[in-house]
């Protein structure tokens, strides 16, 4: 039996965007998962939630955030 670590990098997609929470704004990160890697997807949720944001009178604030992932792994063959 051989063992062999694969290494994998890759960039995570998310939104970052501020929220009141009893009365006072905070800022969150929210994730889609199974979809983190799927740039286009995300960029399509930050507009989405940017015209949410416009049409209830909210400053826009919701923007696209990045993150680079590196995972290893052992593989017995």
């Amino acid at each position: 039996m051989i063992t062999l670590m694969a290494t994998e990098t890759r960039t995570e997609y998310a939104i970052q965007i501020s929220h009141l929470r009893h009365g006072k704004r905070e800022t969150v990160i929210e994730t889609f998962p199974g979809r983190e890697t799927d740039k286009a997807f995300v960029e399509g949720q930050v507009l989405a939630e940017r015209a949410w944001q416009e049409s209830v009178d909210v400053s826009p604030d919701a923007r696209l955030v990045s993150r680079t992932v590196t995972v290893s792994e052992w593989y017995a063959i």
